[in-house]
């Protein structure tokens, strides 16, 4: 805000640019939910490889982000939360490895799937 703002106007005084939005928090949510919507799909994108999910944890952000896996809480903030040792790092490598060596790229099981692992009614 300033002397120059006109509600619902944009003003150029000297080259300087001045907006006058007349309805601000409509604007913001709209705006938030772009943002959010980016991020989402930013992070979800992060996790495909070749088209698949791939949990490398490994990576800063797949690392921080995971809660669960095989059944287990392995996010230590969320063990510390809940009161709960963390699983040892090793132990949740060792799933992994065993999760990937037991998956095999030709298995036809997943025929009549989307890459997102929906059936299809085909």
């Amino acid at each position: 805000n300033c002397e120059l703002t006109k509600p619902g106007e944009t003003v150029i005084h000297k080259g300087v640019t001045i907006l006058g939005p007349a309805n601000l928090p409509s604007e913001v949510a709209y705006h938030a939910s772009q943002m959010y919507a980016k991020n989402i799909t930013t992070f979800l994108l992060h996790l495909l490889e070749e088209g698949k999910i791939k949990f490398d944890m490994e990576d800063e952000i797949i690392a921080e982000t995971l809660i669960t896996r095989g059944g287990n809480v392995v996010n230590p903030r969320v063990c510390e939360a809940l009161g709960i040792q963390p699983p040892a790092a090793e132990e949740i490598v060792e799933e992994q490895v065993a999760e990937d060596n037991a998956y095999d790229a030709d298995d036809d099981s997943s025929e009549g799937q989307d890459m997102y692992g929906v059936k299809s009614d085909n």
